[in-house]
């Protein structure tokens, strides 16, 4: 079973890294994981880091709401 997980962030350069690496990648019932970081418009480091340590960006231009995050990282899985 895959498990897709899904990160809506907004300037969440101080943490996002350590958020992505403390997910387990593969369990007895899990064969893999893909993390989605939907960054929201943030002016910092949040989506080069997220993808330096793996995970697939969808960027939005401007920040639309943790809602409109969700929904766009549901959809890009």
């Amino acid at each position: 079973m895959k498990l897709a997980i899904v990160i809506p962030a907004f300037n969440e350069d101080r943490t996002i890294g350590a958020v992505i690496k403390a997910i387990p990648s593969v369990t007895d019932r899990i064969s893999s994981t893909e993390v989605i970081v939907v960054d929201d418009g943030s002016t910092d480091k949040t989506a080069a880091i997220a993808r330096k340590e793996g995970a697939f960006v969808v960027s939005h231009h401007g920040n639309k709401g943790v809602g409109k995050a969700f929904q766009t990282g549901t959809e890009a899985e």
